[in-house]
Formats: C-alpha cells, structure tokens, sequence
C-alpha cells in the first residue's frame, strides 16, 4: 500500500511551521507575595526565572498630570479638621544679648470647623504628582504568562479574573 505523498508534504509543514509559532499564553498562580513566586503547571518560578511588568510590582511609582476644571458648590452641613503648623516670622530684640538673637515660635494648634455652610465658585486644578502603587498580587491570584523560547524565562502580562 502506497502512502499519499501529499500527508507526507503536511505533516513536514507542520511540523517546520510550528517551530516559527511564538509560544501561547499560559496560566500560572501566584503561591507566594514575598518572595514573588509563580506556579505553572508542576513548575515553580522563582523571581529569576520571570520577568514582570513594573506596575505590578509594589514600590513601582508613575508620575501622574492632572487637569480638571469646573465649579464646585457645596450647600449643607460641613466639617473638617486637622493639625495647624506655623511658626512665627524671625525676629530680633535689641540690647544685643543672646536673648535677643534672632529666633521664631512654633505655633501647633488642632482646628475644628464645623456648622452649615454655602459655597460656590469655579475652580481649576492643574499639576502633577507622583502615585506609588501598593502590592497587588496576592497568594491565589491568576497571572498570564508568556513563555520565551525554550521555557527557560517567563513574562508576567497581567493579572486576570473570572467574571463567573
């Protein structure tokens, strides 16, 4: 019995086209926050066998622009507190004793504004700041993982979740 050469031909296309496919996206789970550990499949990735996106990382820092415009009313019951810290402007006295030297008084005083209050008025916030994110992976959660060649290093994507 002769075999269809055209199978023949197919298989070595597949075959040698699947050595040029990148790698497909796996699963893995976070087993441990501190240090940053990952399963996939039976095998543990420890932090030098990935690669991960800086924003999951904690400690990680972006530096935010804001920009906002509109009017701000506020008709009601209104309360806020907080610590006042001021100190007074330098000063000199005069007989020229160390006394008298040139010196300033702390002032540290608690403040409490509270009552019915009516307010309106347009605003403008403008200005950059910097957010610092907190930890975010946590033992359990789900992570996609990219696989490099040879499986020898993974990139970390992103976290992922069900929405059943």
């Amino acid at each position: 019995m002769n075999d269809d050469p055209y199978s023949g031909i197919i298989s070595m296309m597949q075959t040698e086209g699947a050595k040029s496919n990148p790698p497909s996206i796996c699963l893995g789970e976070v087993i441990s926050e501190s240090p940053l550990k990952i399963k996939v499949d039976e095998l543990i990735l420890d932090p030098d066998d990935f690669l991960i996106d800086d924003f999951l990382v904690e400690g990680y820092k972006r530096s935010l622009k804001v920009s906002s415009k509109g009017t701000l009313v506020n008709s009601g019951e209104s309360s806020m507190s907080g610590t006042l810290s001021s100190s007074t402007q330098n000063t000199s006295g005069g007989s020229g004793d160390d006394s008298f030297a040139s010196h300033d008084h702390a002032i540290n005083n608690e403040a409490t504004l509270s009552g019915a209050c009516e307010s309106s008025g347009q605003y403008t916030l403008d200005g950059e700041s910097e957010v610092e994110y907190k930890g975010y992976l946590k033992k359990g959660d789900s992570l996609a993982l990219m696989p490099m060649d040879g499986e020898q290093l993974y990139i970390v994507l992103c976290k992922v979740v069900s929405l059943v």
